[in-house]
């Protein structure tokens, strides 16, 4: 099987054209939930939920899923993960035979956390060595409780051999909220931590 990855001079897949916001935003109540819609969508994250806690500052472990871009979505949380890609993408030129959106579900206490990352491809990471990160990382929230998501300004590597270090200008703060939805540059560091619990806003 061949493989052909182009990247460009921002360390971003290429091809893709026009516009995506890359900054970090907020939507407040980007979902209209009444309970039972909240109910639902939360019985189906828990029906697909497959991380697992690890120590304290580490990756959880678990899988992933993908909706492919112009796809029929099989499920309520494939629905919304292709709704979100949309919304994102609408002013935005790509290949959609090669494009869609990761996405999987965190039904956790909320005093777990979720361990500092950058999203990429971890297959393309093994197999070839290659950090392929996504153009834009997103969080949906159904909770109100739980550890607030710190998304900070320091992008990760192209290659996995690469060394990260150096300090980050800005870290952006994101309590739980039903309904909320954020969005932000894919190649940023983030994650969820306890000692930032979540506080009203």
């Amino acid at each position: 099987m061949s493989l052909e990855l182009a990247f460009d001079e921002e360390n971003r897949i290429a091809g893709v054209t026009g516009t995506v916001v890359l900054g970090v935003r907020s939507f407040p109540a980007a979902l209209q939930l009444d309970d039972a819609d909240r109910d639902r969508l939360v019985k189906d994250c828990a029906a697909v939920f497959t991380a697992r806690s690890k120590k304290k500052g580490k990756y959880s472990s678990g899988s992933t899923f993908w909706v492919a871009a112009g796809s029929q979505p099989a499920s309520g949380v494939e629905q919304l993960a292709l709704s979100i890609f949309d919304e994102h993408t609408k002013n935005a030129q790509f290949k959609a035979e090669v494009s869609g959106a990761e996405w999987w579900t965190q039904v956790i206490s909320s005093d777990d956390e979720i361990g500092f990352h950058w999203d990429r491809d971890y297959t393309l990471e093994i197999d070839h060595g290659f950090c392929a990160h996504p153009y834009l990382g997103t969080v949906t929230y159904l909770s109100d409780c739980g550890a607030a998501t710190v998304v900070c300004n320091r992008d990760g590597v192209l290659q996995s051999t690469d060394q990260v270090s150096g300090q980050f200008s800005t870290a952006y703060v994101s309590p739980p909220k039903v309904g909320k939805h954020m969005s932000f540059d894919g190649k940023w560091l983030h994650g969820a931590s306890t000692d930032i619990m979540s506080v009203p806003g």
